[in-house]
């Protein structure tokens, strides 16, 4: 009984660290593609015209929502577990809330974005 309660404490701790490592990625790869989408905006893309900088920028910005919605997913997903486990009022489970709040405003800023292109 002890060691199937050590292997169950282990295997979460695993599955924390490697969850905590996907949010990680996912943040990166969102950093990634916002910096690609500067780079585009700037013209330092060393575009042919207009439409060809246009074509790239709503490309990096598709890819950046879908980036974005993944990490939106995920922190949604990391929030729903502390609440289970800990409850609404633990700091862990309000830190994820904030966290996902923030995901969603920048969600919302790059469709917005996309749409005026």
């Amino acid at each position: 009984m002890a060691n199937e309660m050590n292997n169950l404490v282990v295997r979460l701790s695993l599955d924390n660290v490697n969850f905590r490592q996907g949010i990680a990625n996912s943040g990166r790869a969102v950093r990634t593609l916002q910096n690609e989408l500067k780079s585009i905006s700037t013209g330092m893309g060393g575009f042919a015209n207009a439409s060809e900088q246009t074509r790239a920028k709503t490309d990096a910005l598709n890819r950046l929502i879908e980036a974005q919605k993944e990490k939106v997913r995920a922190l949604r997903q990391a929030y729903d577990q502390n609440k289970a486990k800990l409850g609404e009022n633990d700091a862990a489970t309000q830190r994820y809330a904030s966290q996902v709040n923030r995901a969603v405003a920048d969600l919302n800023r790059f469709e917005n974005e996309l749409k005026q292109v």
